[in-house]
């Protein structure tokens, strides 16, 4: 009887065959598959019959592939859907990826794609193909139907040889790109190099020319049959034997030149014979290519023409330039002598019209201050000197522009009541209003500063005079002056003024308007209006002014840190407008009630020898009677050459030095007494009456400790003599409350109560005249009985406060 085996044994080995028979029927399924995937013409094709042979050969719903090419993800399935994705879309997918291993998902019914029941056994895989370490791509298969998951023990197997042949199929199609794109570069290359419009040429290192393009044979008239060598071109381009030499001794020059350099065949002038017998000039440069050779060739034939053409035309045109030079030259000097008797006239004008107006003023001073003139006469004196003063501000008006077309204006900033130069502003504005039936007001829209920084006389002259113009040019309605604080217009227009200046702070800023209700202005004359000597044909026709007072005006306001805006239209009125950076400050030293006259030197100080240096006689006149009643021990000399020696023998503690005088002008004479034995200690002050004012530096540098302008300001001298020389003088007090006082200014209003209603009618009709004598007479008239009022009437009358005499009439 044969052996028997336990029914556990042989059920054992019943289930070994059944492995064996499953193994080996996976191993062929992994064999087929392995056989059906053979790369095929094209990536995309391969990939496709990939998973298509996954599907007939293993079963499933789908099977999908991810892969990389050339940095860009792509998909493919085996319903021949094909794309590239930003990233991978499926969890699984990205899972496999990541762990670079096999995942298998169970009873996966939600990724099927077959429509129906799904059987609760399905599985889903994901094989990762790599390449060494490499992810080349991943595969998943979807919803496969098995009896059994051995299967995918052995699929490893063929996924790594897919993806070395998809690794292999990825390169390929890649180099076929690039080998294309080559391809194709080349040949655009050739094309290129064929129509190119310069002509080339390529040889080799036996001397054979490979090629030339189209550009070469168009030029020359040779094809590659008639200089098949270096050696023929020589022959043919350069029939000249000895000139050919040359050719080929320097070309090949450069040739070495440049292989032993590393660099480009430098360009060398030829000329090249064409097969016509034509020659052309010729720049002939190149490459080196290892052993071989580019030549380029520019043609210069033009370009060399137009040369001799130009260069008889050069030589043409040098003697008509050498002409017209010459004539050049003599307007040049003329201009030049024309300037220069300008800028000597308006020098010699200046101080021909300030040098009398000098002793004008300084005799009107004297005796204005004589105790001993009568009354009227020294009325009669304050008129002459307020006419002399006006003169004068005349005379600098009218010489503004000159010194501001030579740089010399200047911005002096201080701290200045804003409020105060708006009254003063105010009350010559509305005497002007008012005589012509006009309404003037003063605007603030917002809150102003009291006390702020900036040139207060420049801002003043600039408003007077946008004022005027619209009192003057507007015969009815209104001028408006308004000021709005932290205005946001611009300040300055570019490149004008101190660019070195930081800009100003919104807080810092104030801007001006002028407003009228006028005539307005053309818009064709809106910007002529601020060129010097302009004037409208409303401007003529009103016969006043220069034409100078806007364009001194802009440049003001420009230095200022400003610009001047216009608005108008005709038939409705103009607006002046500018902003200026006004930083609010703090309280100015207060100035005294009374204005301290310095009448001399006080009894108990000892006398001070003043030397005089000026060359006018009534000048140096006035100078000397000055100083000699304030109790100066005066000489006086003529010259600078006179001056030194005068300090040499009579030492004095200070000297008034004129700085244009004749011999040896002030400068001269200043430095050569510092350079003197005890010449650092005396004090010298300037004295000028030039249009064109030194500049202080140049003043300073010359040995002045001071300079002081003409006409002289009598009590400024002697203030600046008292403290250079530490003397102690003695005042007269003048009190200047009855000339500051006005209604509304804060200060005591005067009394007329005490004079008849016939007498304040006949003062009121008077001052709305603006008949200063007619006032003066009135005053003369109360002066017996009312001298405290005579004396505020008469200071008003000063300084043109008519408004104020008809505001106290009319009040009172």
């Amino acid at each position: 009887m044969g052996e028997h085996f336990p029914a556990n044994e042989i059920e054992r080995l019943q289930t070994r065959l059944t492995r064996l028979a499953e193994e080996q029927a996976n191993l062929q399924l992994v064999i087929r598959l392995i056989e059906q995937l053979n790369p095929l013409p094209g990536l995309d094709n391969m990939v496709q019959a990939m998973l298509q042979s996954i599907v007939e050969t293993i079963g499933g719903t789908n099977s999908k592939l991810y892969y990389w090419m050339e940095a860009t993800l792509h998909y493919a399935d085996v319903f021949g859907t094909q794309k590239i994705l930003a990233g991978i879309d499926d969890p699984f997918v990205a899972q496999v990826a990541a762990r670079k291993s096999f995942l298998e998902l169970t009873a996966d019914s939600a990724a099927a794609l077959l429509q129906g029941d799904v059987t609760p056994d399905a599985w889903t895989w994901g094989f990762p193909l790599l390449v060494g370490q490499e992810l080349v791509g991943v595969v998943k298969l979807e919803n496969l139907h098995l009896s059994g998951a051995s299967l995918s023990r052995h699929l490893p197997i063929f996924f790594s040889h897919a993806a070395l042949i998809l690794s292999n199929e990825i390169r390929s199609h890649a180099r076929r790109k690039i080998e294309a794109a080559l391809a194709e570069s080349e040949a655009r290359f050739r094309r290129f190099v064929k129509v190119v419009p310069v002509p080339l040429a390529h040889a080799l290192d036996n001397g054979v020319i490979q090629y030339v393009n189209d550009r070469f044979v168009q030029v020359f008239g040779y094809t590659l049959e008639d200089i098949p060598t270096i050696d023929a071109w020589w022959r043919q381009a350069y029939p000249d034997e000895d000139y050919r030499r040359w050719v080929v001794s320097t070309w090949d020059s450069a040739v070495q030149a440049a292989a032993e350099a590393g660099q480009d065949i430098q360009p060398i002038e030829y000329r090249v014979t064409c097969k016509n017998g034509e020659v052309r000039i010729m720049e002939i440069s190149g490459v080196t290519l290892g052993d071989e050779l580019l030549a380029t060739f520019i043609d210069l034939t033009a370009r060399k023409q137009t040369e001799a053409e130009l260069t008889q035309h050069r030589h043409h045109l040098e003697q008509l330039v050498e002409e017209r030079t010459s004539q050049l030259v003599q307007a040049r000097d003329a201009a030049e002598s024309a300037n220069r008797a300008k800028s000597s006239f308006l020098s010699n004008m200046s101080h021909e019209l300030r040098t009398p107006l000098n002793a004008i003023l300084g005799f009107a001073q004297l005796l204005e201050h004589d105790q001993r003139l009568p009354f009227d006469m020294r009325h009669n004196v304050e008129t002459i000197n307020r006419a002399g003063r006006h003169l004068l501000a005349l005379i600098n008006d009218v010489l503004e522009i000159s010194r501001i077309e030579a740089g010399r204006t200047r911005i002096q900033k201080e701290g200045f009541e804003l409020e105060d130069c708006l009254r003063a502003i105010s009350g010559i504005i509305r005497i002007r209003a008012e005589a012509k039936g006009l309404a003037f007001s003063v605007e603030r829209r917002g809150a102003l500063p009291r006390f702020v920084v900036g040139d207060a006389h420049h801002l003043s002259q600039v408003l007077i005079n946008l004022l005027g113009n619209a009192v003057k040019y507007t015969d009815q309605g209104t001028v408006t002056l308004r000021l709005t604080p932290g205005d946001h217009g611009p300040t300055q227009e570019p490149g004008v003024g101190d660019s070195s200046r930081p800009l100003a702070s919104l807080e810092d800023l104030i801007r001006f308007e002028v407003i009228d209700s006028g005539p307005g202005i053309a818009a064709e004359d809106q910007q002529r209006i601020f060129k010097p000597f302009y004037q409208t044909e409303s401007g003529i026709a009103k016969g006043e002014g220069t034409g100078l007072g806007l364009a001194i005006s802009q440049e003001f306001v420009r230095l200022m840190g400003g610009n001047i805006e216009l608005r108008s239209q005709p038939g409705q009125g103009s607006v002046f407008a500018f902003t200026l950076p006004l930083p609010a400050t703090e309280a100015p030293a207060p100035m005294s009630a009374a204005t301290r006259r310095v009448v001399g030197l006080a009894p108990q100080q000892s006398r001070r020898r003043v030397l005089v240096a000026e060359d006018n006689a009534d000048n140096r006149e006035l100078i000397c009677r000055l100083l000699q009643n304030a109790g100066f021990e005066v000489s006086a000399v003529q010259n600078g050459r006179q001056a030194i020696e005068a300090f040499q023998a009579w030492r004095p503690d200070a000297v008034c030095m004129d700085m244009r005088m004749p011999v040896l002008d002030g400068y001269q004479a200043a430095r050569a007494i510092r350079a003197l034995p005890e010449g650092d200690r005396v004090k010298i002050v300037a004295i000028t009456a030039s249009v064109f004012q030194e500049d202080r530096n140049h003043i300073l540098s010359a040995g002045c400790d001071d300079m002081l302008a003409k006409p002289l300001d009598i009590d400024l001298l002697l203030q600046r003599l008292g403290e250079w020389l530490n003397l102690q003088l003695r005042y007269a007090e003048v009190e200047r409350g009855a000339v500051a006082s006005a209604p509304g200014d804060g200060n005591a209003t005067p009394d007329l109560s005490g004079v008849d209603a016939a007498t304040r009618t006949e003062l009121v009709q008077a001052a709305e005249m603006l008949d200063a004598e007619a006032v003066q007479v009135i005053i003369e008239r109360l002066r017996p009985e009312h001298p405290a009022l005579a004396q505020t009437l008469a200071a008003w009358v000063d300084v043109y406060r008519f408004d104020a005499i008809t505001a106290l009439c009319r009040d009172q």
